[in-house]
C-alpha cells in the first residue's frame, strides 16, 4: 500500500504557499496569496494590508501535525497547514468557499474549516493571525475563515510500542495494557493418551 500524498510531497508552509501562488491562475482562483511572516513585515513597515475587493489567502508559517498510528507500532505523521481566507468588498462567504474548493483541487483534499468570522469580526480575524486589531479595514472586511489541511507526504516515527520490542527468549508473550506478559495460552496439563481417539 502506498502512502497518500496531499498536494506537493513537500509539506513546509512556504512550499505550499509557492505552489498555490504558482497554480492559482490555471484554476481561476480569484484573489491574492500572502505568506503570514511577509504580511506581518509589511504591516510593521507601515504598509496597508488587506484588499478593497477580492479574496485574500494567507498561509501561516505555523505547522500542526496529524498523527496516524500504524499496526507496526510506527506513527505516520502529516503536516497540517493553516490557511486564513478573508473576503473584502463585494466578495463574501461563497467566494471564499470557492477558494477552499480550489485548494482541494490542487490535491489538498483532507481539510476542514475550523473557524469562521463574520463582517463585524475583522479585529478577531486579525488577532487570530497574530496581527493588531486594526490590520484589516473593517469597512471592507466581509467574511473570514480558517481552513486547515493535510499537506505533503508522511514521515514515520517510532513511538516505542511495536511487536519488535517483545522479549526474545523463546517463550511466547502477549501485550496487556501496554506491558508484555508471559502467555499461558500454550500451557496445558499433561495428557496421558489413555483411551482417547481422534
Amino acid at each position: 500500500m502506498t502512502d497518500p500524498i496531499y498536494g506537493l510531497s513537500q509539506a513546509q508552509p512556504r512550499d505550499v504557499f509557492n505552489f498555490m501562488k504558482a497554480n492559482h491562475k490555471p484554476l481561476k482562483i480569484v484573489g491574492r496569496f500572502e505568506f503570514l511572516p511577509i504580511l506581518s513585515d509589511k504591516l510593521n513597515a507601515g504598509e496597508d494590508i488587506g484588499m478593497l475587493n477580492g479574496v485574500e489567502m494567507i498561509i501561516s508559517d505555523e505547522i500542526d501535525y496529524y498523527d496516524e498510528p500504524m499496526l507496526n507500532g510506527q506513527m505516520r505523521r502529516y503536516a497540517k497547514i493553516k490557511t486564513f481566507l478573508g473576503s473584502f468588498g463585494t466578495f463574501g462567504r461563497s467566494s471564499t468557499v470557492q477558494v477552499v474548493d480550489a485548494i482541494q483541487n490542487l490535491g489538498y483534499v483532507d481539510g476542514e474549516i475550523l473557524t469562521e468570522w463574520s463582517q463585524v469580526e475583522s479585529a478577531e480575524f486579525s488577532r487570530a493571525l497574530g496581527l493588531r486589531d486594526d490590520a484589516f479595514d473593517p469597512l471592507h472586511f466581509n467574511y473570514g475563515l480558517l481552513f486547515e489541511f493535510r499537506a505533503g507526504s508522511p514521515r514515520y516515527m517510532h513511538d516505542g510500542s511495536s511487536l519488535m520490542d517483545a522479549p526474545h527468549d523463546g517463550r511466547q508473550y502477549v501485550r496487556t495494557d501496554g506491558v508484555w506478559e508471559l502467555s499461558d495460552h500454550f500451557s496445558h496439563p499433561d495428557i496421558d493418551g489413555g483411551n482417547a481417539f481422534v
